[in-house]
């Protein structure tokens, strides 16, 4: 039986000689592949410079997204650029959808003035969304949540539920809902739009 050229030259070369890269064996799919995931790991190292906090306009509301750093809370009279709507057709409260791991601090609800009292410190440096619901013209009676009119009516129903979110809420669920709209509530005490305030959530 013949032997194959590369068994013979493979026999002729002395012990102990090094492998050169013409004897090594033809790349295979899996070189390929591995290869391509070294070129991503590069492109992934790379620091790509950190984008700007920037408005968006959303059906029933404004978002400052926040891709940079901050500590305080965000007012909309704060930055260089204007929110998409006049700062009059923004309402007065605020939710602010952080990246923190304190409970209290994850999901911020309450007020803003304008004031710096509004530009309170966190606990610590945070990145996410500061959300505001644009103010609707309702008819006598009625008013908006999340761009639906409801009708207003003596209740213990907070006035951000919808009635029938509200029918689903087990007793439970009833109280918190009251408690954190009470502490919302009780933020706008000496706002200077406060007056707004009282006439839009008139509460119970």
């Amino acid at each position: 039986m013949e032997s194959l050229p590369e068994e013979i030259a493979e026999a002729s070369k002395p012990i102990g000689s090094p492998t050169t890269t013409s004897d090594a064996l033809a790349p295979t799919i899996f070189d390929h592949q591995r290869g391509e995931e070294n070129e991503l790991a590069g492109t992934q190292t790379t620091n790509d410079p950190i984008a700007d906090d920037a408005w968006e306009d959303r059906p029933f509301m404004v978002v400052r997204i926040h891709s940079k750093p901050r500590t305080t809370h965000f007012d909309p009279t704060e930055c260089s650029d204007p929110p998409p709507v006049a700062v009059d057709c923004i309402d007065v409260v605020r939710q602010m959808v952080t990246d923190l791991e304190n409970e209290d601090e994850k999901i911020v609800d309450d007020v803003w003035d304008g004031t710096s009292a509004c530009r309170r410190p966190l606990s610590e440096s945070w990145l996410g969304e500061a959300r505001f619901p644009k103010l609707w013209i309702s008819p006598p009676g009625y008013h908006v949540v999340d761009g639906r009119l409801v009708r207003k009516q003596t209740t213990a129903r907070p006035p951000d539920i919808w009635p029938e979110m509200w029918q689903a809420m087990s007793k439970r669920q009833r109280e918190q809902a009251i408690s954190r709209w009470s502490k919302r509530a009780g933020c706008h005490q000496g706002c200077p739009r406060s007056s707004r305030y009282h006439r839009r959530y008139s509460w119970p």
